[in-house]
């Protein structure tokens, strides 16, 4: 038993050296890149669990929304049957991409592959973009 033990760690300590040489040089940088999209939206047609709106830009765009689903305007939360055909509002999409981005090179050679492992995340923020809102102030909104 002892010989078995012996025999391991000693092919263990001569296999290191040849292990670490091939071993490739890993160097990394992360990274965030934030992009916020305003988007201008008129409520088209309510039908149902049905919400049709067009989309400035991107023209007429249909969503099934859920029966337990509350949109988020001007910090209230708003339910589907709380809008109203006609209603503008705008939408401010945030997309963050976060990532490493990773240089594996082996050190007997000059090149490398380059691997980037990122992660994305998308937030929705909705205003109304009414001229007056539902307290009857006159106030902009911008």
């Amino acid at each position: 038993m002892n010989k078995l033990v012996l025999t391991i760690l000693m092919t263990c300590a001569l296999l290191a050296p040849i292990c670490a040489i091939a071993q490739p040089e890993i160097k990394s940088a992360t990274y965030t890149i934030t992009q916020v999209h305003k988007y201008s939206i008129q409520v088209v047609r309510i039908a149902g669990r049905n919400l049709t709106v067009d989309v400035e830009g991107f023209g007429r765009r249909r969503f099934k929304v859920p029966h337990d689903f509350t949109f988020d305007i001007d910090g209230q939360k708003t339910t589907l049957n709380q809008l109203r055909v006609g209603q503008k509002l705008r939408a401010y999409v945030t997309e963050v991409e976060t990532g490493e981005l990773m240089l594996l090179q082996d050190e007997n050679s000059k090149e490398g592959v380059l691997q980037d492992e990122e992660t994305d995340e998308t937030d929705v923020t909705l205003e109304s973009d009414d001229s007056k809102n539902e307290a009857g102030d006159d106030g902009d909104s911008n």
